[in-house]
């Protein structure tokens, strides 16, 4: 986590309740895809609410904050991963207009996990 909050092109947030964190996300600017043929293109690493949050329409109003900065900084379609067993998180992702545009696996050690690509288009 370090090494990823210096590097240039990732925006953190944080999101509080008051004194306690109860989320974050990740967007990393100019992170090209495969499945993305516009050159202005962002990424959303992370997006993640802690159990018993999602009920409170933060994560909805976290979204939107990312789409805002995403737009600032130039980006027209935003992209992520997300895993094919994750309903939850896809019927967000659908909620918030993303698409469904590929597919990809991901290997840790012997186990192989599939993820959709879903993208966004914010202008």
């Amino acid at each position: 986590m370090k090494s990823s909050i210096v590097k240039a092109n990732n925006i953190f947030w944080i999101v509080i309740d008051g004194d306690s964190p109860i989320g974050y996300a990740i967007l990393q600017l100019n992170a090209s895809s495969s499945y993305i043929t516009n050159k202005n293109v962002c990424k959303l690493q992370k997006i993640y609410m802690f159990k018993g949050t999602s009920s409170k329409g933060i994560g909805s109003k976290l979204q939107q904050i990312i789409f805002d900065k995403a737009k600032e900084e130039g980006s027209e379609y935003l992209w992520l991963s997300v895993l094919k067993e994750n309903e939850r998180a896809i019927t967000f992702y659908h909620r918030n207009d993303y698409q469904i545009v590929g597919q990809h696996p991901f290997t840790i050690g012997k186990q192989e996990f599939d993820f959709w690509v879903m993208t966004k288009k914010l202008i």
